[in-house]
């Protein structure tokens, strides 16, 4: 939690940080173990000091109550925006395998 939010600003920081506590325990009392890999990406606009990025990822998750590991396919839209030289995310989108939209 603490490399995402150092990694972030603007609404996806403020979002994150007000979530953080009480997602952070329902993961770890659902025993929630997720790994994301970046199968392709692309820039879709470049405004300088603000990119917006697209992302195909392959997530496998696992839980106390779902032990077999589910495998998805979600597509993340991302704007990162260039704050004293570095790259943080701004705004965070998710698209499930069904066209689902989440924040």
């Amino acid at each position: 939690f603490t490399a995402i939010i150092d990694g972030a600003t603007g609404e996806f920081k403020d979002a994150y940080v007000k979530a953080g506590a009480r997602m952070r325990k329902s993961l770890i009392d659902n025993k929630v173990n997720t790994t994301g890999t970046v199968i392709d990406s692309a820039v879709a606009n470049d405004r300088g000091d603000e990119v917006d990025v697209l992302l195909a990822v392959k997530q496998v998750v696992t839980s106390g109550p779902a032990p077999k590991a589910q495998t998805d396919f979600i597509s993340v839209s991302m704007t990162m925006r260039k704050v004293d030289n570095r790259w943080l995310a701004a705004t965070v989108r998710l698209a499930g395998a069904d066209g689902t939209d989440a924040k």
